[in-house]
């Protein structure tokens, strides 16, 4: 069967490259032309590496990488005619994809603000590395009151022993080890460093408390395993990761700190009786295992969208003073946020939503100030949309057929699972010719590809996350209508 199959992929390929489709691709990395559009042999290995689900092991890689080429033609034929067909333009679509295009512009707000502000230096590194190799035993003190700490000071810089301070001085009773980077305030960092073992800091703020800090003893760290480059690689990763955690702290602070948004009470109290009520049913479900949490599907969203009501659903929910949210557009970032919990409980619930709803207001808030900065009308940010949103459209277009076929008239499900089928391959081969498509082969057959399933998640700004790549759905059988059913 397997020879069958490729045989067949050599006449096809052999029938489009003799179809009297002549382009010159020369030194292009253009693998495929369309009429409106190309695919380069980046976005095709992007693709492929990071988005195919079938990769098999008892199949070549020639026919493993004109499966996915075909099945990515496919995906760009349907999104092209989609788009034709306006299609794109309704509700559905543009629910789908409201909260990825938030994703990208929030993500490139992050780069403005956080990013391109991390400057780390030769000095940094060196220093960094110093730390790296020592560990520290410290005795902490600490306390919420800056009066209190500052008294302690006095009474150890007296010669007060630990023992002899105010019981209301919180404190480690042994000394406790120190690594590198364990720190997240960096300033307070460099003061234990700078200390001399037997001394004691002044009074230190960080994370909201006071802290005196007693260096015990320092450690040689003991490294065998790592050589200078990696160590040097891992104390600049430290650095990075904590000057970009106390530069997005600042930023958010900057611009939450002076709003106060709520949410509508009376929808709020509905909304969570209704899903404890479908999670109730769930984990009370005989076939459930209630040692597994409880997962608020797609599916449910129809019952609380009846349940709460249609009126509710549009009407102001987070009460911005400018441009309120409804219900409807605060749901739409609930699958990027999958709802599981082991308690269905109607407290539980509560304290879900009002986290969920918390990080959708400060997505929000994010979004806006991105928008103020016209940050939207990037071009890069305009490219990352496009992706997703191609592959939107091929799902609708998809999902528009499937509509049309089981509203013609009534059938058995595997009838209109066939008839579905065949249209959607006759569809595809149509569109073929009609955007003039054009492989070149010869790059194809160069290109690399890796021999397993990778799933990479792209973990963007502000706490957001997508996989790396749309999902390509194998789709290639249709291209054997080329050689069955020849284009004109």
């Amino acid at each position: 069967m397997e020879h069958v199959k490729v045989l067949r992929f050599l006449l096809i390929s052999f029938f489009i490259l003799s179809a009297g489709k002549t382009f010159s691709f020369g030194m292009s990395d253009t693998l495929v032309k369309f009429s409106n559009d190309i695919i380069t042999s980046d976005q095709y290995l992007d693709r492929c590496d990071f988005s195919y689900p079938l990769k098999k092991n008892n199949i070549s890689d020639d026919s493993l990488k004109k499966e996915f080429l075909f099945s990515l033609i496919a995906e760009k034929l349907w999104a092209s005619e989609c788009e034709k067909m306006n299609l794109d333009t309704s509700k559905e679509f543009q629910s789908a994809l409201y909260p990825v295009r938030k994703f990208f512009i929030v993500d490139e707000l992050f780069n403005d603000e956080i990013i391109s502000k991390i400057k780390i230096t030769p000095y940094d590194i060196a220093n960094g590395m110093a730390k790296f190799m020592e560990n520290l035993k410290l005795q902490i003190l600490s306390a919420a009151d800056s009066g209190e700490i500052y008294h302690a000071y006095d009474l150890l810089s007296a010669g007060k022993t630990l023992k002899e301070l105010p019981e209301k001085i919180s404190r480690t009773n042994e000394p406790i080890e120190i690594i590198f980077g364990q720190i997240q305030d960096e300033n307070a960092e460099n003061i234990i460093y700078n200390l001399n073992a037997g001394y004691f800091s002044k009074p230190v703020f960080s994370s909201g408390k006071w802290f005196v800090f007693k260096l015990i003893e320092r450690e040689k760290k003991d490294i065998i395993d790592l050589s200078e480059d990696a160590i040097k690689m891992n104390v600049e990763q430290i650095i990075w990761r904590r000057r970009s955690s106390a530069l997005e702290n600042r930023f958010r602070d900057s611009l939450f700190s002076p709003l106060k948004i709520e949410t509508n009470g009376k929808i709020f109290k509905k909304l969570c009786s209704v899903v404890s009520e479908i999670m109730a049913d769930r984990y009370n479900a005989k076939n459930w295992d209630t040692s597994k949490a409880v997962v608020l599907y797609q599916s449910d969203l129809d019952r609380i969208f009846m349940s709460v009501g249609e009126n509710n659903f549009d009407k102001p929910f987070i009460q911005f003073e400018k441009d309120p949210l409804s219900l409807r557009e605060s749901l739409l970032l609930l699958p990027y946020k999958p709802f599981k919990i082991k308690d269905p409980s109607l407290n539980k619930i509560v304290n879900v939503f009002k986290s969920y709803f918390r990080y959708v207001i400060e997505q929000e808030i994010l979004y806006r100030d991105a928008v103020k900065k016209n940050i939207q009308y990037r071009r890069n940010v305009q490219d990352k949309i496009s992706l997703w949103k191609n592959s939107f459209r091929a799902g609708m277009y998809s999902s528009n057929i499937w509509n049309s076929i089981s509203k013609v008239k009534p059938s058995t499900p595997d009838k209109t699972k066939q008839l579905f089928e065949e249209t959607m391959e006759k569809n595809t081969a149509s569109l073929f010719g009609k955007y003039n498509v054009q492989i070149n082969y010869s790059l194809l057959q160069d290109l690399k590809i890796l021999p397993l399933n990778i799933y990479t998640v792209q973990h963007l700004g502000f706490g957001n996350e997508l996989p790396a790549f749309p999902v390509i759905v194998p789709y290639f059988e249709w291209i054997f209508r080329l050689t069955n059913y020849p284009l004109p």
